[in-house]
């Protein structure tokens, strides 16, 4: 049968939130594919996976053995999108449904000022890892549940770009520079050593009791398993900045409080501690807010000009995009633009 356009309605599973792993909420998203009835991939035949689509018609010409196949570690599947809902899913993964028609929403990300702006969910080829998805040969079928599509970034990576750019923050520093402009400078820095904590992936660190007998420059190294989350992690190392007279803690500096395995909020009393001080009776809490996802996240822009005279941004491919049209064009680059699709989602 020769390929024809045909339009149906598909349903498949959502994450929980965009590029999230999980399943736990149980969304559906409902729409409508318009596109071929049929179309060819090919597979890996080492990893049996998808490798990219095969256009038509020589797609299926190959597949009806009408065209000589290239040679390779590779085969040719038909999906069917009239078989079943999970080959319509496919045939839809690579065209046939409309992004723009998707509603956007907005979230308000602590930290920052502007809001952070995406479709209300996302079409099939930002719901699953196409190239993930695995044919079997037993079966005929692809493998269920599809893969879902893997994080456009990590917190990892964005603590790199921020830690560059606390160490390269210095050179903002001149000494013809006024009181607002160093002003400036110095609230940028306490911003990035801050943000941190603000957006969930470090450990905020207070002694509400001070306790009596301790010194300036003792360390407060924090062994509470309790806060590690059953991680083998650098234990926060608490240092005392100032004491009252009494020795009682009054100021302190932290390290080590990164938080990166422990995503959800928390609030730890009382944490269990050693000393190399004399001080006794103090005692050490660890909180943290949710883990905002980094995707989430834009930095703040430098408030000064580098040394070539350029303004100083935070990098635009590190940034996550806030304005509507960028951000359906972030997320859904590989969809085609039709306005006769109509979408639902519940």
């Amino acid at each position: 049968m020769a390929i024809r356009e045909i339009i149906k309605d598909i349903d498949y599973d959502l994450p929980d939130d965009i590029y999230h792993q999980t399943n736990v909420l149980s969304k559906k998203a409902y729409v409508k594919y318009k596109g071929p009835n049929k179309i060819y991939v090919w597979i890996s035949s080492i990893t049996n996976k998808i490798m990219r689509v095969q256009k038509a018609p020589e797609g299926e010409l190959m597949f009806n053995n009408d065209m000589p196949m290239p040679q390779g570690d590779h085969y040719l599947v038909e999906v069917d999108a009239e078989r079943d809902m999970d080959s319509a899913v496919i045939c839809a993964m690579f065209d046939g449904v409309d992004p723009y028609s998707i509603p956007d929403i907005e979230e308000t990300v602590p930290g920052q000022t502007s809001t952070y702006v995406r479709d209300k969910y996302p079409i099939p080829n930002h719901t699953y890892e196409l190239t993930e998805i695995e044919f079997s040969l037993a079966s005929h079928r692809f493998v269920t549940p599809f893969p879902w599509k893997q994080p456009i970034a990590t917190w990892a990576e964005r603590l790199v770009f921020r830690d560059n750019t606390l160490q390269n923050s210095d050179r903002l520093y001149s000494e013809d520079l006024g009181s607002s402009l160093t002003t400036a400078v110095q609230e940028y820095r306490t911003y990035l050593r801050t943000i941190t904590e603000v957006v969930g992936v470090a450990w905020t660190a207070t002694v509400p009791t001070g306790g009596a007998g301790y010194a300036q420059g003792d360390i407060l190294l924090v062994q509470d398993p309790k806060y590690k989350n059953t991680s083998v992690v650098d234990e926060v190392k608490i240092t005392v900045a100032t004491v009252s007279g009494s020795g009682a803690i009054t100021g302190i500096s932290i390290e080590n409080k990164r938080a990166l395995y422990h995503p959800e909020a928390a609030i730890y009393t009382e944490c269990f501690f050693v000393t190399n001080g004399a001080g006794t009776g103090a005692k050490v809490t660890l909180t943290k807010v949710k883990q905002v996802d980094p995707w989430k996240v834009e930095w703040q822009d430098q408030p000064l000009l580098t040394i070539h005279g350029e303004t100083a941004l935070a990098s635009k491919a590190d940034a996550v995009v806030t304005n509507t049209e960028d951000a359906k064009t972030r997320h859904q680059a590989e969809a085609t633009f039709n306005p006769a699709h109509p979408q639902a989602v519940e």
